[in-house]
């Protein structure tokens, strides 16, 4: 049985960060779900090609989220290729589709192989979407998450504004020499 650092690699567009991905990662995360997120996880200077590799390779499940963008992108393709190969040396289902603005008969266009797994859609609400991930993940018996920080640096007003509503973030403070933890729990609202 395998560890893993993430709950779900998300492979999607650019294109549809903000109005799909972003929310529901915020609405994962907000349930105890990590999740790999290309902004998150590759910085200046980093192999891209490594970055996601390693991604999916530490993540329990690989959250696609197909759309019209996602099909013109080459990174995308290539993300959906590593998917492809976890999934055939697992015993498991790891691929978990999401379809956004497309439909079944779009999908078999790109990849028949996936338009055979029920898919799930930004249609019927990213909470919905949100609650059946949530559901399988917690589920699973594909070995267990290994909690590392998910952030690591100086925390600046900038990083804490953008956590999801209800948060927790846990930190290790120094005062005076003595180590001591700071629990911060950002319930505020950013309306």
């Amino acid at each position: 049985m395998n560890d893993y650092i993430w709950d779900v690699f998300i492979s999607y567009s650019s294109n549809d960060r903000k109005e799909v991905v972003v929310p529901l990662a915020n609405i994962l995360a907000a349930f105890g779900i990590k999740s790999w997120l290309d902004e998150g996880e590759i910085f200046v200077g980093d192999s891209i090609y490594g970055k996601i590799n390693d991604g999916l390779l530490k993540s329990r499940f690989v959250l696609v989220i197909f759309s019209p963008n996602f099909f013109s992108s080459s990174w995308t393709k290539k993300e959906l290729d590593g998917a492809m190969v976890k999934a055939i040396s697992s015993d498991n289902n790891v691929i978990l589709p999401v379809l956004h603005n497309l439909n079944t008969d779009q999908i078999k266009q790109h990849t028949t192989i996936l338009a055979g797994i029920r898919a799930l859609r930004t249609e019927d609400g990213l909470e919905n979407v949100a609650k059946e991930i949530i559901d399988v993940v917690r589920n699973s018996k594909t070995g267990k998450r290994i909690d590392i920080p998910e952030f690591r640096g100086r925390l600046t007003k900038k990083h804490l504004m953008g956590c999801p509503e209800g948060y927790i973030i846990m930190s290790n403070c120094f005062t005076q020499g003595s180590p001591s933890i700071l629990l911060i729990s950002a319930l505020f609202s950013r309306h």
